[in-house]
């Protein structure tokens, strides 16, 4: 197998100098894999990538790094490569370092032939750190769900208002909706709650935020009472004034 790999290696150097150079030099982790997915060659941003050096890895099956739930996913980027021909495959993975932590990776897979046999090339992006952050927000999303917190922040230029998931529910939708509003919030609060709140915006840049305590009706008619935090923050680059905080219901 050692001699095997030797030949693909030497007959990789000997075709194209140019495409040795590039690969060895580009800071995509990249490796070269064969119809049963034994890893050729990778360049150095794939022993970063995972910890281990090139003797290592090259030689050994990508199967032996991949994350088991995620086996099945290779043998779907083999197949759809080297029996069904299709001449790029993408896919989501995780992958195993040497330390034993995970790296998400999107892949990316074209098939080129070289001395009569088909080989793949594969450029591996590193989204641990995507992965990483979309795991914290659903944390977030849960723990402010039922902790009846929701994160708000609102525009005090056109007053359109960004919201966490579980702001919509605090007012009793079961599903978000596509826009909302300062006058959104009108027509939940009680007419004679509504011109403290107004006045509370008004006042917001004045007093550096707001704290703001009023009662809304769902939409459900169900009563109750919310309180409103938030800071002043500005964005002098596109003259931008938005208070940021968070949306409770203290029923």
């Amino acid at each position: 197998m050692k001699q095997q790999l030797e030949d693909y290696k030497k007959r990789f150097l000997e075709s194209d100098d140019k495409f040795e150079t590039i690969f060895n030099l580009t800071s995509a982790p990249s490796k070269i894999i064969n119809s049963d997915l034994t890893i050729i060659q990778v360049n150095n941003a794939v022993t970063e990538l995972l910890g281990f050096t090139a003797e290592e890895i090259e030689g050994t099956k990508i199967l032996d790094y991949a994350c088991p739930e995620f086996i099945a996913h290779w043998h779907q980027l083999q197949d759809a490569l080297w029996s069904r021909k299709m001449p790029f495959f993408k896919l989501d993975a995780c992958l195993i370092r040497k330390d034993k932590s995970v790296a998400w990776v999107n892949v990316t897979t074209v098939l080129f032939n070289q001395n009569n046999e088909t080989f793949g090339f594969t450029v591996l992006e590193d989204i641990t750190a995507k992965k990483q952050l979309e795991e914290s927000k659903k944390r977030l999303d849960m723990a402010l769900e039922y902790s009846k917190i929701a994160v708000w922040e609102i525009n005090l230029n056109d007053f359109s208002v960004i919201r966490s998931k579980s702001h919509d529910g605090i007012f009793g939708y079961e599903n978000p909706l596509v826009f909302w509003t300062k006058d959104t919030y009108r027509q939940h609060l009680l007419p004679e709650d509504f011109p403290e709140f107004e006045q509370a915006i008004a006042s917001a840049k004045e007093k550096n935020g707001i704290d703001y305590k009023g009662r809304i009706y769902t939409v459900k008619k169900v009563l109750k009472w919310i309180h409103l935090q938030g800071k002043i923050e500005q964005d002098r680059e596109v003259n931008l004034l938005k208070i940021i905080g968070t949306v409770k219901d203290i029923t």
